[in-house]
């Protein structure tokens, strides 16, 4: 079985002239070419869009101090995802009731009755869940 040589950590230095990553807590160097595979949000991008201080998972070959990465993924803070509600709506029905008019001739009508009671509509709230997180170091 293969093991998969990867590193993950924060970028402490890029060195854009020798092509050269530097990862917080690692004295390994990660050498970067113009082949090395870079995706950000799941998107392609390129080496310029790596910063210091950006966390990344590199994936290596190579042994020793100076490793070449093969691919390297920028794991961005904002990659939290979005929850929509439902709203709910509710409709209450009423019943109207009408008491005649009394037959003992003292001439007062009592109006109908206009209460009703309505249903209270509720609705669900929506839940957004937090974009990926790196697997743990290997310590390679």
């Amino acid at each position: 079985m293969k093991s998969k040589n990867e590193l993950t950590g924060k970028v402490e230095k890029f060195d854009r002239d020798t092509k050269e990553l530097t990862l917080a807590n690692s004295d390994k160097k990660l050498k970067v070419s113009d082949s090395t595979r870079v995706m950000k949000d799941g998107q392609r991008a390129s080496l310029s869009d790596i910063k210091e201080g950006d966390q990344v998972r590199a994936s290596f070959s190579g042994t020793g101090d100076t490793l070449q990465v093969n691919r390297i993924d920028v794991m961005t803070s904002g990659s939290m995802g979005t929850g929509a509600g439902e709203t709910g709506t509710g409709m209450g029905t009423g019943t109207t009731t009408t008491t005649p008019p009394s037959d003992t001739g003292t001439g007062t009508t009592k109006p109908p009755s206009d209460t009703g009671t309505g249903a209270t509509g509720t609705g669900t709230t929506g839940s957004g869940s937090s974009g990926a997180t790196p697997p743990p170091s290997k310590g390679y």
